[in-house]
């Protein structure tokens, strides 16, 4: 334990993929597990490849996902190599945005975005995606740095939504 701080301890429930928002770049996804079940309403939702989104809605056997790359999500990410934090947000296009990015820090190509375990909903470590663009502006004190899931979205059928052990 870091700071003789408790670490996150999360359970999961495995859910199937049942339904899509029927916009060309999914904002969200319909699961076969809800309040019934134990899911709750901002519940951090994953998949093997990392980080698919957030409960938004709970019905007794559904729940609504919305997606890491809608336009109103957002989380705490960090890079792996260099440690950099940021704010991930959702582009609406199916790609992400790492924001608030000083134009001194520096960010590569390729580099790997992990969840930082701030906010709660999501413990550290958990794979975001990879730094696919990275734009400079003289005028700007930040970077514009774009960011391709690792989770495929289109192509997910199971998820697993945390759930923190009691």
């Amino acid at each position: 334990m870091l700071f003789n701080l408790p670490e996150m301890q999360i359970g999961g429930i495995v859910a199937e993929i049942t339904g899509e928002d029927a916009s060309n770049f999914y904002s969200s996804l319909l699961i076969n597990r809800g309040s019934r079940d134990g899911v709750q309403k901002d519940s951090g939702v994953i998949a093997p490849s990392g980080v698919v989104g957030q409960i938004t809605e709970v019905g007794p056997t559904w729940s609504r996902v919305k997606l890491i790359t809608d336009k109103m999500f957002g989380l705490h990410g960090i890079v792996v190599t260099s440690r950099i934090r940021g704010i991930v947000h959702g582009n609406g296009d199916g790609t992400c945005s790492f924001q608030y990015i000083d134009a001194r820090d520096e960010c590569d190509l390729e580099n790997i975005l992990v969840t930082s375990g701030l906010g709660g909903v999501f413990p550290p470590g958990k794979i975001l995606g990879k730094i696919t663009s990275i734009k400079t502006d003289k005028y700007s004190k930040h970077q514009c740095v774009i960011i391709q899931p690792s989770v495929d979205l289109s192509r997910v059928e199971k998820v697993i939504v945390l759930t923190p052990i009691t």
